[in-house]
C-alpha cells in the first residue's frame, strides 16, 4: 500500500503538469487536426495569436472568452461553422483580429460591429451580399477583408470608418460603382485599397488623394473613365 502511495504522489506532479503550457507560449498553431473542440490539456491564458483554421468547429469556442491575452484569433476554412451559435461568445472576446476567411458565411453579424474590441476583420471568399449600416455606425476598424463575396453596393454610412487604413473590397461588383469612391473619399486615413477583377475604373476613384497602396490587378478593364468637367 505504502509503494503505491508514494508512486502516485511522484505521478502528480506529471499529470497537472501536462495541463500547463509554458508562459512564454503567445503563438500557437492548431490548425489540420481535425479538432471540434479545444484540447484540455493546453492553457490558452496566455496566447496571444490563435490559429484554429481547417478543423471541425462548429462553433467558436467558448472558453477563449477567459483567455485574456488572446489578441489574434484565425478560423479561416472553417466550413462547418454556425455563426449564429457564435455570436455571445464573440462579442465577449477580447480580441482585435478575427479571421473567418472561406467559411460558408453568408451574412455581415451586427455582433461584429458592437465589438468593443475588433479592429481588424478578414471575411475573405464567403457569400456576403450587403454590409449592414450598424456595423459601420457602431464599429471602428483598422481594416476590413471582404474580398471574393458578393457585395454590390457600399453603403454611405463607411463614412464613419474614420480609422480605417486598409480596405479589399476585390471581386465585388460594388468595386464598378462611382459610388463606392465617392463614399471612399471621405475617409481620412486609408491608405490601402485592393479592387482586384474590376470591369470598370470610375473617375471618382482617382479622387483618393490619400491612397499609398492600389491592387487593381487581375480582370479585364471594359472601362477606365476620367472625370471631363475636370479635365477641362
Amino acid at each position: 500500500m505504502m509503494n503505491k502511495l508514494f508512486l502516485l504522489a511522484l505521478l502528480l506532479p506529471l499529470f497537472s503538469s501536462a495541463k500547463s503550457t509554458p508562459d512564454s507560449l503567445v503563438v500557437l498553431d492548431l490548425q489540420h487536426k481535425n479538432l471540434s473542440t479545444l484540447p484540455n490539456a493546453i492553457q490558452f491564458s496566455k496566447i496571444g495569436t490563435l490559429h484554429l483554421g481547417y478543423n471541425a468547429f462548429v462553433e467558436i469556442p467558448k472558453e477563449l472568452i477567459a483567455a485574456k491575452n488572446l489578441n489574434y484569433l484565425s478560423m479561416n476554412f472553417a466550413k462547418n461553422l454556425n455563426l449564429e451559435a457564435s455570436l455571445n461568445t464573440i462579442k465577449q472576446l477580447h480580441i482585435e483580429t478575427l479571421s473567418l476567411n472561406n467559411s460558408n458565411l453568408i451574412y455581415f453579424p451586427l455582433e461584429f460591429g458592437e465589438s468593443k474590441t475588433l479592429r481588424n476583420l478578414y471575411l475573405k471568399n464567403n457569400f456576403i451580399k450587403t454590409i449592414p449600416e450598424y456595423i459601420l455606425i457602431h464599429g471602428d476598424f483598422s481594416s476590413l477583408d471582404l474580398d471574393g463575396n458578393q457585395i454590390s453596393e457600399l453603403p454611405k454610412e463607411i463614412k464613419n470608418q474614420q480609422n480605417l487604413n486598409f480596405l479589399d473590397l476585390s471581386q465585388n461588383t460594388c468595386i464598378n460603382n462611382s459610388s463606392t469612391y465617392q463614399n471612399l473619399n471621405l475617409l481620412p486615413n486609408l491608405s490601402e485599397l485592393n479592387i482586384r477583377g474590376a470591369k470598370t475604373l470610375p473617375f471618382t476613384l482617382w479622387d483618393l488623394n490619400k491612397l499609398q497602396k492600389l491592387d487593381i490587378s487581375e480582370g479585364v478593364f471594359t472601362s477606365v473613365t476620367t472625370n471631363t468637367t475636370n479635365a477641362n
